[in-house]
């Protein structure tokens, strides 16, 4: 893995977690929906669809 394909997944992670947070208070929507919904780049899309969390 390159240095740019670390950098880019670990701020892939790090926006995802912040956005998890601020999800929590939406109303009955699971975070793989929200990441079909909300466009985003490939790499953090990826990462939301690795979290298997409820709002």
């Amino acid at each position: 893995m390159s240095m740019k394909e670390r950098t880019e997944k670990m701020i892939a992670s790090k926006v995802v977690d912040l956005a998890c947070n601020t999800v929590k208070n939406t109303v009955g929507k699971s975070i793989p929906v929200l990441a079909h919904e909300v466009e985003m780049p490939d790499s953090i899309k990826k990462e939301f669809m690795n979290k298997d969390l409820e709002a």
